[in-house]
């Protein structure tokens, strides 16, 4: 009412693929500083695959947040896989998004993506 408006911001340390310095693998990141969470192609257009083999066996809750912090998408895995997975973020607007997943034992990792345009 007052012309006010609440912005929040998130910030995730990256490292890419475990590999020193920008551009070593592009497009491939890593979160959490040791290589849990891995996502590509990283800006994406429409598929995102994600890569979390420590989840493997595990009921696995995904999250999509935007910048602002609003869940977006939210969705369950029965059983994560060992080998990558991908998911379609068609339907997201351009801009950046934080994506968690939660795993059964507690486990919890997340990264940030970059939706572009097609």
């Amino acid at each position: 009412a007052n012309g006010c408006q609440q912005i929040c911001t998130y910030s995730v340390d990256c490292i890419q693929n475990g590999n020193q310095g920008p551009g070593s693998n592009p497009g491939k990141e890593t979160g959490n500083g040791n290589g849990n969470l891995t996502l590509y192609p990283n800006p994406t257009n429409g598929q995102l695959t994600i890569e979390a083999p420590q989840l493997t066996g595990q009921l696995v809750i995904v999250t999509i947040q935007d910048a602002r912090g609003r869940r977006v998408q939210r969705w369950q895995v029965g059983e994560w896989t060992e080998a990558p997975q991908t998911w379609s973020v068609d339907e997201l607007p351009v801009g950046l998004y934080i994506i968690t997943l939660h795993g059964a034992d507690g486990t919890t990792l997340a990264e940030q993506f970059i939706k572009s345009h097609r």
